[in-house]
């Protein structure tokens, strides 16, 4: 099976299944408590889930924009940033118009 990859995913596995999985426990072992066991194994697996995950403070995240020490640190680091999109961009529509042409960029 898959790891969830998003909160939404854990949600709907966890959140649409219950009441019918804790339903059909219950009609077959007639306990009771089988409610408070289906939640003490969520909390468990959850509890084992964060001992796993790990600590993004001060890092930059996925798909976030470029960290520099200074501010001209980063805005050079942006600047570069957005030179290569261009550049990524351009050889695109170069691609796009002119399917058989190869792009070279003179950087």
């Amino acid at each position: 099976m898959a790891a969830c990859r998003s909160p939404w995913q854990a949600f709907s596995l966890f959140g649409g299944t219950t009441p019918p999985a804790v339903s059909a426990l219950l009609e077959a072992t007639h306990d009771e408590m089988i409610p408070a066991y289906y939640l003490m194994a969520a909390g468990v697996i959850g509890v084992v889930s964060a001992f796993f995950l790990h600590e993004t403070a001060g890092k930059p995240l996925r798909g976030s924009g470029p960290m520099g020490e200074t501010s001209e640190q980063a805005r050079r680091l942006v600047a570069r940033s957005r030179r290569e999109a261009g550049r990524r961009a351009r050889a695109i529509w170069t691609h796009l118009r002119h399917p058989g042409h190869r792009h070279h960029d003179k950087s």
